[in-house]
């Protein structure tokens, strides 16, 4: 004991030094430690704020797409389907992915209800698929080929929107929609040149395309709307509304704001102004006109001068909200809803509207 006590005395200084040191290291490693998790979290939390900044104004975050036949004239030689990749979500095209994104789109050739084609049904060299605008096209050689191209976004305002044509023959045109062949795309995305590395936090898109005559899509009077979605028994985040007709019609969309959100790609596409045929407004309409009542706050309506020797169609996407993001369709017309207006005067709405309400139908 005495010897210890003895040993104390003479390298006090020494032990105090070796003590301060150790838990001076022992400080700044757990600084660093902690710095170094908020770094890492907030990192995760700006990845997480990105959202669903991966689109396309034709593929869907859908895990079965639905046939949808793009309306194209009749008498088209070589008639064609073009799709854009985006890096940045269809509710927001000001925020861009914040890093790069190395995705592939598969393509395949199938039935309308996405089933393998015969391979009497196929036609060499008639069916294909090119990405931008230039360059060569890349067709199927065989019924049951699978095509796989890739895109690049860098996470730049420069480098955001990558398009895609798909090439079909004319005679798809005027066939019926069972008989018809599809182009079934999956644009998948990973974080790796190699395509080995799925980002999770983004969605892979999908869609069933083909070809229509565009005089089939409307009805031979008035105008109609109607989701493309076929399962009315699947709980959906998301939906394709189809408005088409022929002549000119008052068209109203009254929607509930707090559970639906209209894609900005429509809304920036028509802009509403002095000369433009639409019109933004809070509120929602009835066969009356304008409500005024409680519980309209959340409602906005878009006003559609529509005139089909301008537009005969307009496709539009809506995505869910709110606390659960997602609506059985069966539900939908319970937050959304089409008023048609059948008079010939579609340079301005009046107020009231004599309109007719239709519930938005599935296919």
């Amino acid at each position: 004991m005495n010897k210890l006590k003895s040993f104390f005395k003479k390298y006090w200084i020494t032990l105090w030094l070796v003590v301060s040191v150790t838990a001076a290291v022992g400080v700044f490693s757990y600084s660093a430690y902690i710095q170094d998790q908020n770094r890492e979290k907030r990192v995760v939390a700006n990845m997480g704020d990105s959202g669903k900044r991966f689109s396309s104004d034709r593929l869907s975050a859908i895990t079965t797409p639905s046939p949808n036949e793009v309306p194209v004239a009749a008498n088209s030689v070589n008639p064609t389907i073009d799709f854009h990749i985006y890096n940045f979500s269809s509710k927001d095209n000001t925020r861009w992915y914040p890093g790069e994104i190395y995705y592939t789109v598969e393509a395949k050739l199938v039935n309308n209800d996405g089933t393998a084609i015969n391979e009497a049904d196929f036609a060499a060299n008639s069916y294909g698929i090119k990405k931008g605008t230039s360059g060569e096209t890349d067709y199927f050689s065989s019924y049951n080929e699978i095509k796989t191209l890739s895109g690049n976004f860098t996470g730049t305002a420069s480098d955001s929107s990558q398009i895609f044509t798909l090439f079909l023959p004319a005679s798809q045109i005027e066939k019926p929609a069972d008989e018809k062949v599809y182009i079934e795309l999956t644009a998948t995305p990973f974080s790796d040149p190699g395509h080995t590395t799925r980002i999770n936090e983004l969605d892979i898109l999908k869609a069933r395309l083909s070809l229509t005559s565009e005089a089939k899509n409307i009805k031979a009077k008035g105008w109609s709307a109607v989701f493309t979605e076929q399962d009315a028994n699947i709980t959906y985040d998301g939906f394709n509304l189809v408005i088409s007709g022929s002549g000119k019609s008052n068209i109203i969309i009254c929607y509930d704001s707090s559970r639906i959100e209209i894609s900005k790609y429509f809304t920036d596409d028509h802009p509403s102004g002095e000369n433009s045929e639409f019109r933004y407004e809070n509120g929602k309409y009835n066969a009356n006109g304008l409500i005024s009542e409680s519980g309209t706050t959340t409602w906005k309506s878009i006003l559609i001068g529509a005139d089909s020797d301008i537009a005969s169609r307009y496709d539009i996407q809506v995505y869910m909200k709110g606390s659960s993001g997602t609506i059985p369709q069966t539900d939908l017309n319970n937050y959304i809803y089409c008023l048609t207006n059948v008079n010939d005067d579609a340079a301005a709405f009046s107020h009231p509207v004599t309109t007719t309400t239709e519930a938005i139908p599935g296919p």
